[in-house]
This record gives structure tokens, C-alpha cells and sequence, in this order.
């Protein structure tokens, strides 16, 4: 990429009006033109910001999540698992994924930040603070367009809040999605990673996002057989028929889990749909790139899995202690 070569007005310009192989991030291209800049090519100056940027959202990992649980060990288990889970590992060590880390920085604030909105009674300079990091977000990556929806889903079910504010408060966050959503088609379309043919059929659309989903799950819980390209195939109906079935399967049971929890708690249900609505973008519902799957998708993804994780282990060890205070009262 020759535009991370000028850290010139003129070269700046070229980074932030500019798609590259499809891609609009010019918070990270910029991040890399300053390295460029100091560095060149030395690959360690890359690889040693790529890992402070991995460890500074691990600490706001850890800040977003007490603001949610106010359980410290709970929140220390989620910025753990975050940390060392094997499917971090491609974000973190290849340079390329530096996109990743931004947004995912800038994301984990925003939130942070729309925490204290809440907490503060709608003060609207953190209001402003989690808007400003928003668009941070989506200037080092596209994904972010998530964030909106799931601020809306982080209100009813962390907050309590239903009432229609909690709608009109999103606008200008869903003014920004809607934007460079339409930035990122564009960018998609130019360089030609939108893929057509059957694959726009509903059909190829759910028995893909089915199989992405459970395959996920599976490798957070069992990280085996990583791959850093796991390859498309054009033959979904045929090649992924057995996996759709069970993935429907898993999928039934995993929402059945959910009803049933819900009526002592919305932690799970709120730890899924943080999942869900996070990993929307890369589900392929428009068909791009080579690949269906791929670990650093879901790198901030994880983060509701890995929330569901920690609160069941501290409902285990509370609902064993207590046992073992009656044991002995007894």
C-alpha cells in the first residue's frame, strides 16, 4: 500500500479518500503511515503497537464489564478469556488486522463512555464522547456499524430502559452506520468482493449464516484446527446440507436454553444477542470475499460468550459456597 509511504498533507488526503482491495479504514492506514514514517519496514515497532492495543482493550474489556456485572472477578474473567483465547491470536499477530484492534478500541469505548451517559443521567458530554469514538470506530473499520443496535439492546436489558428516548437518542449513531455501510457496499462493489450468482438466494443466505454461527461457537469453546483462511465453497446446498441440520438443531436448543433461563435471569440472553448482533455484519448475508469464516471476525464478538461464561462460573461457585455455609450450619 504506496499511500502509507507519505505522511504529507497531500498523502494524508490519499489515505482518507481512498478505498484499498475494497477497504475504507483510514484511522489505520494513518496508524501505519506513522509507523512507516519512524520505522519503515522494521516489522517490530508494528507487531509491538498491534499487542498494546490488544492489551488496552483487554483493560477496557475489564472497565465496560464491571460498569455492566459491578462483579470484579466476573469482569476480570471476561478481560482474561479476551486476552489469551486462542481465536485472538490472528488479530493480534497479524499486522494486517490492525483494523481490528482500532475499532475494537474505539468501540469498547464508545460503550464505556454510553455507560456513563446512562449512569450520569443523560450528561451530555459523554453522550458526545461515545458519538466521537463511534465514528473512530468506523474510520478504522466498517464493523462497527453494529454498534447502534446493540446500544439499544445494552439499554433494555442492562439499564431497564424501554421507553421510545432510548430510539430517538440512537439517530445520529444510526445516521453514522447507515453511512459507511454504504461506504463499505461501495468499496465492496468496486474491487469486486461482492460475489453474485446463487449465492444471493435465501436459501445459500441461512444455511451460510447457520453454519458461521455454530462454527463460531464450536471453536470458542473447542479452538482446535485454526486455520488463518478458512476457504469459501460455491456448492453450499450440497457441501454444508449435514452441517445445516445441525446446526439448526444446536441453534434450537440454544434458543430453548435461553427461554428457559430467561425466567430467573436475562444475563444469558443478554450475552447471546451482544454475539449476535456483533458478528450481523460478517454473517453473509451480502456475499463478500473468499471466505465465509475467518478467527478475527469475531474478535470483540466473543466478548458476550465469554460474559455468559463468567457469570455462570460465579453463579456455580456462589450456589456451591452456599451450600457449604447450610452444610455446616446444619
Amino acid at each position: 500500500n504506496t499511500a502509507i509511504q507519505s505522511l504529507t498533507p497531500q498523502g494524508i488526503k490519499v489515505i482518507f479518500s481512498s478505498f484499498f482491495i475494497g477497504h475504507y479504514a483510514p484511522l489505520t492506514f494513518l496508524s501505519y503511515a506513522i509507523e512507516y514514517h519512524f520505522f519503515k519496514l522494521n516489522p517490530f515497532p508494528f507487531h509491538l503497537f498491534n499487542l498494546i492495543l490488544h492489551l488496552l482493550n483487554c483493560l477496557l474489556v475489564f472497565w465496560l464489564f464491571y460498569l455492566i456485572s459491578g462483579n470484579m472477578v466476573s469482569s476480570l474473567l471476561v478481560a482474561l478469556l479476551f486476552g489469551i483465547h486462542p481465536l485472538q491470536v490472528q488479530t493480534v499477530a497479524w499486522i494486517s488486522e490492525r483494523k481490528n484492534l482500532l475499532y475494537g478500541l474505539f468501540y469498547l469505548g464508545a460503550m464505556v463512555c454510553y455507560c456513563y451517559y446512562v449512569r450520569s443521567r443523560f450528561r451530555l458530554q459523554y453522550y458526545l464522547a461515545a458519538l466521537f469514538l463511534f465514528l473512530l470506530s468506523l474510520l478504522a473499520k466498517s464493523m462497527a456499524v453494529t454498534l447502534p443496535l446493540l446500544l439499544i439492546v445494552f439499554d433494555y436489558f442492562v439499564y431497564g430502559r424501554s421507553d421510545r428516548k432510548i430510539i430517538v437518542e440512537k439517530v445520529p449513531f444510526f445516521l453514522l452506520s447507515l453511512a459507511f455501510a454504504l461506504v463499505a457496499i461501495v468499496g465492496s462493489h468496486i474491487t469486486g468482493n461482492i460475489r453474485g450468482q446463487s449465492l444471493f438466494a435465501i436459501w445459500d443466505k441461512i444455511i451460510t449464516a447457520g453454519y458461521a454461527i455454530i462454527t463460531y461457537l464450536y471453536k470458542i469453546f473447542l479452538p482446535i484446527n485454526l486455520a488463518s483462511l478458512y476457504h469459501y465453497s460455491e456448492d453450499l446446498t450440497t457441501h454444508f446440507r449435514p452441517l445445516f441440520i445441525y446446526s439448526s438443531a444446536t441453534l434450537f436448543l440454544w434458543i430453548s436454553a435461553l427461554i428457559i433461563s430467561s425466567h430467573y435471569t436475562k444475563k444469558a440472553l443478554w450475552g447471546s444477542l451482544f454475539f449476535l448482533v456483533t458478528i450481523l455484519p460478517i454473517l453473509q448475508f451480502i456475499p463478500t470475499g473468499e471466505m465465509i469464516i475467518a478467527d478475527h471476525y469475531i474478535y470483540i464478538s466473543v466478548l458476550g460468550i465469554f460474559y455468559i461464561i463468567s457469570e455462570g462460573i460465579m453463579w456455580l461457585y456462589k450456589r456451591n459456597k452456599d451450600k457449604g455455609v447450610l452444610a455446616n450450619i446444619t
